[in-house]
């Protein structure tokens, strides 16, 4: 998607401020979550891992961490960063588009998406879902987080030499609610400002941290889906 493209390209130029910028906002509390649903997740994906920040310490809650970006330039940066542990097998660098995320189907415990989807219009949020929804095991986690107010649009960010990027600020019931009709329950909610968490480097911006668990239901009438368009696909092909 040429959105997605853009931002990409805007993140290459600016991927070592942000590195620095960005290296002590890490979400710890929510990273705890990840270890509510299973002792320790077999694979994570760090969706949208920009310089690697948080590949280290999800490395500690789970036996493998994926980190995707689409920037050439933050997973450059995320290499060096984590030299060791990719050097180990421990942890695994990927290129690609969140709205076509090349992992295979049912194949990741847990989804760490650290305020990224702001970055995305409701449209293109709606396709990122199914995709995490895909690559998810049956009692797989997402950990995300939103900005909430009104209003989206592009905006510059001073501290990132005015790096011009797209944000969606969300109602958290009408987020809850598209999640939900995508086949996603929250389970755990965290409502944070980011000036007063990280006041060294935050804005005066509003966030919710959520856990959501994939709904049982949803999965059982999407796979009932795909079982009936292949039989009828096997049933045309007998003529």
């Amino acid at each position: 998607m040429a959105a997605i493209e853009g931002a990409s390209s805007e993140y290459d130029r600016v991927a070592e401020v942000y590195a620095q910028l960005r290296e002590s906002q890490m979400l710890g509390h929510e990273m705890d979550w990840l270890e509510k649903g299973h002792s320790q997740p077999r694979v994570i994906l760090d969706a949208g891992c920009g310089p690697g920040r948080d590949l280290r310490s999800l490395r500690r809650r789970g036996n493998f961490v994926i980190g995707l970006d689409l920037s050439e330039k933050m997973l450059s940066i995320a290499s060096e960063n984590n030299s060791d542990l990719i050097g180990r097998d421990q942890i695994g660098l990927v290129r690609g588009d969140l709205s076509r995320i090349p992992l295979n189907d049912s194949s990741i415990d847990a989804i760490w998406c650290s305020t990224v989807l702001p970055h995305f219009s409701a449209t293109i949020l709606t396709v990122v879902f199914k995709e995490f929804w895909r690559i998810l095991r049956e009692d797989g986690m997402l950990v995300c987080s939103v900005k909430l107010g009104i209003g989206e649009g592009y905006e510059a960010e001073e501290q990132l030499d005015n790096a011009l990027r797209y944000m969606r600020y969300w109602d958290l019931d009408a987020f809850e609610k598209l999640a939900l009709q995508l086949g996603f329950i929250r389970t755990d909610l965290h409502l944070w400002n980011e000036r007063l968490r990280f006041p060294e480097v935050g804005r005066d911006i509003e966030f919710a941290s959520l856990a959501l668990k994939l709904t049982n239901e949803q999965r059982g009438i999407d796979q009932a889906n795909i079982a009936s368009r292949h039989c009828s696909r096997r049933c045309d092909s007998r003529g």
